[in-house]
């Protein structure tokens, strides 16, 4: 069971969840996704180190939808204030597939609150981004109206089927989680469709960066870590063989252990 707190933040109410001590690491949720999605093993490990801080994105989960604009500068800027409201100065950023682009910004915007960047399932965004196939994009665009089934078809993109095969059924959704209304989640998906990226200011990023991408990852390809890695001047790049985007369900004991690694560096 997560114990959620929830704060005002500008236009906003963020609702969040805290686990450990220790040097602080912020995690950034993904398309539609809210605090319960984050595989527990993987927040376990690292809060064995850290005071490891989840919240539900502007829209998502129990976090309201507020009056601004809804972009990824501006979702970075949330993070911002949300920081100065719980008096922390700087952490460490680990973003996840979508919340790849709120870290990436949040890295841009405020670089003197981002200790380490951690990418998880990332693209640079913009033209130079590597997309998925027409057919992944097709899917992710235009999910069933049914939740099940929706969570059925993400399922099929999130994994190897070899690895489904193996392990069918996998539990990756809290029953009780919060749902979001469509009409956010769409707002989320045009902010996607309007991102610039942020391949042109990766070369100025100063702090530490640390990219993981499954092998067989369908729906962000894993040569766009290679293409951030390039970009930045002190990079990691973590390739996890036989892992898809949900690789943080398949290994994460081991992505909390290269976490942990990189953080204390």
């Amino acid at each position: 069971m997560i114990t959620r707190t929830t704060i005002t933040v500008d236009d906003i109410d963020i609702t969040y969840a805290k686990w450990g001590s220790g040097d602080p690491i912020f995690m950034i949720m993904g398309y539609a996704g809210c605090i319960e999605i984050w595989e527990p093993k993987l927040i376990e490990k690292l809060a064995e180190n850290h005071t490891v801080i989840a919240f539900d994105n502007r829209g998502m989960g129990f976090s309201t939808m507020g009056t601004k604009e809804y972009t990824f500068p501006q979702l970075a800027d949330d993070l911002a204030s949300f920081m100065d409201v719980l008096g922390i100065e700087k952490a460490g950023i680990f973003g996840y597939s979508m919340g790849t682009y709120i870290a990436q910004e949040f890295a841009v915007r405020h670089p003197d609150k981002t200790s380490r960047l951690m990418l998880y399932a990332a693209d640079c965004g913009g033209r130079e981004a590597v997309l998925c196939t027409p057919e992944v994009r097709e899917a992710l665009s235009n999910p069933p109206e049914d939740v099940n089934d929706a969570e059925r078809m993400f399922i099929e993109h999130l994994f190897p089927a070899e690895w489904l095969e193996k392990n069918p059924n996998p539990q990756i959704y809290d029953p009780e989680r919060p749902i979001p209304k469509s009409e956010n989640i769409r707002e989320q998906y045009i902010a996607w469709t309007k991102w610039q990226g942020v391949y042109s200011s990766l070369s100025k990023l100063e702090m530490p960066v640390l990219l993981f991408t499954g092998s067989e990852d369908i729906m962000i390809p894993p040569v766009n870590s290679y293409m951030i890695g390039q970009q930045v001047k002190n990079s990691w790049v973590v390739k996890i063989q036989g892992a898809g985007h949900g690789a943080m369900y398949q290994e994460p004991e081991y992505i909390a252990s290269i976490v942990r690694a990189f953080m204390n560096s």
